[in-house]
């Protein structure tokens, strides 16, 4: 049996099927596009710089009309998450949000720098940060033009960008985004908020004039459920060349021998950890923080409070695994009282590198061992 005559994405089951409106102003300049049947029907551009984000709602409605429909008869949002501009992001994030609400239909969002136009292939992109610095991603294009998998590296030294192509970012580009915003599936309108990268210049500003975080933001730890899978996904894709699948994480979650947690930033989840306790050893089987959201003590958190509740437990020897790389990484566990105790070759694949096996002795046996 045929779908009606003139039925909506929703009514078809997949909001993305229908009329989609996409918005993202990661560059500067806000883009705008509609999309129906996944296929481009109009798009537009509107200057965000110089205290112009007022003209980002009104091109919405002047695209939206001259493309001779309405704003109710939308079927779902996307939006380019980030990072860049910070106050272009949160205007347009905070339109996107208001509009999904106020419709009651679902907002996807995709990572800014993937809306860049790229050939099919594997391609670094980068965006200007200020300070010296890029925002990083690897687009992975097959074919066809459609966009398998983005890499996000977060913000990074100017040399790290070198030889990258420069990213511009066009709502028109999320045809190719879809089947990734349906895998990623729509966000929490409670709690979502785009990737910004780094602080506001007025923020940095001020506390480089008065020596001292304007705010600190506050971390949460607690226990990962399935209803976190969609996020926990969404940072482990962002983070690992060879990432883990939905059903591994499902079942790792469900397994009595692990424990996982997740670390949420004003309500949004933005790192996670898991840890496998067997007698008295226990491994560290993944950790990460989005790209997005490093260099603010996410990680130092989440793997305090992992330790913590082993200890709690009763104390154990802690094992993990590190890419010999990773030299950032090898620091922070080193500070939570880690040391190297052997190598395995060819440990790691995409690409082929050793292990560094780590090992943290259990809590109070030096103290036991003197008495």
């Amino acid at each position: 049996m045929g779908e009606p005559a003139g039925a909506t994405g929703t009514e078809r089951g997949d909001p993305l099927r229908g009329l989609v409106l996409v918005m993202d102003a990661a560059a500067g300049p806000g883009t705008l596009a509609l999309l129906r049947d996944g296929v481009r029907i109009a798009d537009a551009s509107v200057e965000m710089r110089s205290m112009e984000e007022e003209r980002f709602f009104p091109a919405v409605l002047a695209m939206v009309a001259a493309a001779g429909v309405a704003l109710p008869s939308l079927d779902a949002i996307l939006v380019g998450a980030g990072p860049g501009s910070f106050t272009a992001l949160r205007v347009v994030g905070a339109i996107a949000k208001g509009l999904a609400e106020g419709r009651g239909i679902p907002l996807y969002a995709v990572p800014s720098l993937a809306l860049t136009p790229t050939a099919p292939g594997v391609t670094s992109v980068r965006l200007d940060a200020l300070r010296g610095e890029y925002y990083l991603a690897t687009l992975h294009r097959d074919a066809a033009g459609t966009i398998s998998r983005v890499e996000e590296h977060g913000c990074r030294p100017g040399a790290d960008g070198a030889g990258a192509l420069d990213a511009t970012p066009h709502a028109s580009e999320a045809v190719h985004l879809l089947p990734l915003a349906r895998t990623r599936g729509p966000v929490d309108l409670a709690s979502w908020e785009p990737r910004y990268g780094r602080l506001a210049e007025a923020q940095v500003t001020w506390e480089a004039t008065h020596g001292r975080p304007l705010h600190a933001a506050s971390i949460t730890c607690r226990p990962a459920t399935l209803e976190d899978l969609p996020a926990i996904l969404d940072i482990e894709r962002g983070s690992f060349s060879d990432p883990w699948s939905a059903t591994a994480f499902a079942e790792t979650l469900a397994a009595p021998t692990d424990q996982g947690l997740v670390a949420s930033v004003a309500g949004a989840v933005v790192g996670y950890g898991i840890v496998r306790r067997l007698g008295p050893e226990a491994e560290l089987l993944n950790l990460a923080v989005h790209p997005a959201s490093r260099r603010q003590g996410i990680g130092d958190a989440l793997l305090a409070a992992l330790l913590h509740a082993l200890d709690a437990a009763g104390g154990v020897r802690v094992f993990l695994e590190v890419r010999a790389s990773n030299r950032a990484a090898e620091t922070l566990y080193r500070r939570h009282g880690f040391q190297p105790v052997g190598r395995r070759r060819a440990y790691y694949t995409h690409p082929t590198e050793d292990a560094l096996l780590m090992c943290r002795a259990p809590v109070g046996a030096v103290a036991a061992g003197n008495d």
